[in-house]
């Protein structure tokens, strides 16, 4: 037997629990909240988003209870994604999850999907 660390998950309530990797990173998860954003939440996602790594634009729209989302460059095809989380939208396995400032306003967007994690927009205009 070798004398590797193994990966521990450690539960801190019924809506938390810790992942310690095998090379010592630990990694916080909650549960997701239930959000029901207002019209007047969705309206504040609304914008284009502007990814340098993807060289990609992201526009947003508010679409019934979620909002509407289509690349610039394809603006036939688009996606309703879902509230998760406050702040989270989600279709299938496509996260989407708008950063604030310190006065409350989106600025930006963290974009994931299966082949992608993480991946930095930052908010260009309002419209």
């Amino acid at each position: 037997m070798s004398a590797r660390t193994l990966s521990r998950l450690n539960f801190l309530s019924q809506d938390q629990f810790e992942l310690r990797s095998m090379e010592g990173k630990t990694t916080r998860y909650r549960r997701a909240q239930p959000y029901a954003p207002t019209a007047a939440d969705l309206a504040a996602f609304a914008g284009r988003y502007e990814s340098d790594e993807l060289r990609a634009v992201f526009q947003f729209e508010p679409k019934g209870d979620g909002l509407l989302a289509r690349l610039e460059h394809t603006p036939s095809r688009s996606l309703e994604i879902k509230p998760v989380d406050r702040d989270t939208f989600q279709i299938a396995r496509v996260t989407v999850r708008f950063r604030r400032d310190q006065t409350g306003k989106v600025v930006a967007l963290d974009y994931s999907n299966p082949a992608l994690r993480n991946v930095k927009f930052t908010r260009l205009s309002d419209r």
